[in-house]
């Protein structure tokens, strides 16, 4: 079950993660600067950004093949500039179009195609 699978990997990375959290508190103090607005972010950003986009990855890989799911993984840093952009207002860097094209030269010689998009799949196994 995606869910299952979703709950675990956030229990296993919440666990992991929680000694540095409480380093980071203990050295910043930072929860004395919290404000509704920075709440209300971190609610977002774990419950509704993380939590539903791992579970539907989970999700497509009950359906597709682990390789072919991946490549959407590879994506993500470009799907990530394309929000940035019009939402903060930031612009790429050398740096970030190097990267870019690598990512897209990988996927192109991992998976022979570059064109290839495996979302008919998932409409199939239904």
């Amino acid at each position: 079950n995606p869910a299952t699978i979703a709950f675990w990997a956030f229990l296993i990375g919440s666990v992991t993660f929680l000694p540095f959290f409480f380093n980071e508190i203990s050295a910043q103090n930072f929860h004395l600067n919290l404000t509704l607005r920075s709440e209300t972010g971190i609610i977002f950003g774990t419950f509704l950004s993380s939590a539903l986009s791992y579970y539907l990855f989970f999700h497509a890989l009950k359906y597709l093949k682990a390789s072919e799911s991946s490549v959407f993984t590879y994506i993500d840093p470009i799907v990530t500039v394309l929000i940035a952009v019009p939402l903060l207002g930031e612009i790429p860097g050398p740096f970030y179009i190097i990267g870019s094209i690598l990512v897209f030269l990988g996927i192109y010689i991992a998976e022979g195609r570059l064109h290839y998009h495996p979302i008919h799949l998932l409409r199939k196994s239904k």
